[in-house]
């Protein structure tokens, strides 16, 4: 059991505000939006049965990711940041979409449109006073001076204390006790994000390649198949199971094994691989067709079945 989230997960229950159809601002966007929803076959709804369903061509036919049935909005305080849980209709797969970086948005759009395809529910920060803000950092207030942190960088003290140090000049110079304070403020906020969907299913981390290939990895030590299938450039997988990474890289991808042993980076991949929960992180170019593609490949691997896919097929 995941006893350091149950504090988190206790506070969640009297934060959290739940929003029907069309009762926020914000879900009213959503309903803006032309919703054209492709039919897909009916065995889709009992399981994860990707036998003859094309995921990724699907995607593309839709101009925009339909509104979820419902969402949860929990504040992090002291922060601009919330979580927002987006549930669709009849979700109850053992598998949860992860966004953590706001300016990352290819990568949600082609989530929320897999989840409202197969029921897989959807977990992504957003500053609700700025909902189309597309800066890849939160803030963090602490004694009324802001802080920039990483979001994937917020579920170990260690990271915390990592994030804070990069992305604040004056970090490093405050006393080591209010440095320390500082860390372990933010670190809470990771705990409530990771609350939303640790123990609750297979993670799939859905992010878009910002500075950072494979090889960085690879420079780290960490355990890495750079492979030979084409027309994905430098998009790649991390994942936690050692039966995941044989597969993927057998099937020609780029892909790198989190261990343990591996350097502490706050990364919700080390989280993680701390707790043994399996998860699948895609790394993908901007382009929404390779996006789908490569959540296509996550899926099937968690299918049981080849993880074939053509770039933008």
């Amino acid at each position: 059991m995941l006893k350091k989230f149950d504090d988190a997960s206790h506070k969640i229950k009297n934060e959290k505000l739940v929003f029907d159809e069309g009762t926020h601002a914000d879900h009213k966007n959503f309903l803006e939006e032309e919703k054209t929803i492709t039919e897909i076959d009916e065995h889709l709804r009992g399981g994860l049965s990707l036998e003859g369903v094309d995921i990724s061509s699907s995607v593309m036919r839709l101009n925009s990711a339909p509104p979820p049935e419902t969402f949860t909005l929990v504040p992090l305080e002291n922060s601009n940041l919330s979580i927002r849980t987006e549930k669709y209709k009849g979700s109850s797969k053992d598998i949860i979409f992860v966004h953590l970086h706001r300016s990352e948005p290819i990568a949600l759009d082609v989530a929320r449109k897999i989840g409202n395809m197969l029921q897989i529910n959807v977990v992504t920060l957003m500053d609700p006073s700025m909902p189309h803000n597309s800066d890849r950092y939160g803030t963090l207030m602490h004694r009324k001076i802001a802080y920039a942190y990483d979001p994937n960088k917020v579920f170990t003290l260690e990271g915390c204390m990592q994030t804070l140090n990069m992305r604040n000049s004056n970090y490093k110079f405050l006393d080591k006790s209010v440095r320390e304070e500082i860390a372990q403020d933010l670190l809470e906020k990771g705990k409530m994000i990771a609350a939303q969907f640790m123990e609750k299913g297979t993670i799939i981390a859905v992010h878009n390649t910002e500075n950072q290939t494979i090889a960085d990895f690879k420079g780290l030590g960490m355990e890495v198949n750079i492979g030979e299938r084409k027309g994905f450039g430098d998009s790649f997988f991390v994942v936690t199971e050692r039966a995941d990474y044989d597969v993927l890289k057998s099937a020609g991808y780029n892909v790198v094994l989190q261990k343990l042993s591996d350097k502490d980076d706050g990364s919700l991949s080390y989280l993680c691989s701390i707790y043994g929960q399996r998860y699948i992180n895609i790394d993908s170019s901007s382009d929404p067709r390779i996006n789908a593609s490569l959540a296509e490949v996550a899926l099937n691997v968690l299918a049981g079945r080849r993880p074939d896919a053509s770039p933008g097929k």
